[in-house]
């Protein structure tokens, strides 16, 4: 998984480009810019080491958030990686739009997204974002709710791939969480 982690140095914002996996951080460098040429050079970091030890290291898959200089730079880094999006920010996208004002069709929603998460099967997740689609499209007032509950929809593609990955991560909370503990100060 990698993420990056807003923070402060000398006064500056900055950005920690973090590479989590089995509830550890592998790697973590400071990136003057969340942009994809200083992200490249964060997360070249992780791979300069990762590869010191194992010269043929490259990685099958990585979570992200979806941030687009991410990936770019993953896949920069790493050409062969397939870029897994995280399905957690797009419920948090849809969650945050969700106010008390849409009331039972607001708690259906997220009920509909994450039962599609959980199943079992590419071909079930699939069945259940198009499902999720159509209902929405009906069913949901139009609203920024609505909005991001059909973009999640028409990302069915990016989700998927993680069903061809054995072991890959469908959210990026892991690196989340293990981040929080990356600065408790302004520097």
């Amino acid at each position: 998984m990698a993420d990056e982690k807003h923070s402060w140095l000398n006064g500056q914002r900055v950005y920690i480009a973090t590479t989590a996996g089995q509830e550890c951080i592998l790697g973590a460098s400071v990136s003057k810019s969340a942009g994809q040429a200083d992200l490249k050079e964060a997360y070249g970091v992780f791979a300069e080491e990762a590869q010191a030890i194992d010269p043929d290291y490259a990685p099958q898959s990585v979570n992200t958030d979806g941030w687009q200089p991410t990936q770019g730079a993953w896949k920069t880094l790493f050409e062969n990686v397939t870029l897994i999006l995280c399905f957690l920010h797009a419920f948090l996208k849809i969650r945050d739009r969700t106010t008390k004002a849409f009331g039972e069709v607001g708690q259906a929603v997220h009920k509909r997204v994450w039962d599609a998460y959980h199943a079992p099967s590419k071909r079930a997740f699939s069945q259940r974002l198009r499902r999720l689609k159509e209902w929405a499209e009906k069913a949901l007032p139009d609203s920024a709710m609505q909005s991001h509950t059909l973009d999640l929809c028409n990302k069915r593609a990016q989700f998927m791939q993680s069903y061809d990955h054995l072991g890959a991560h469908r959210t990026s909370n892991m690196v989340d969480r293990l981040m929080k503990f990356l600065t408790f100060h302004r520097i």
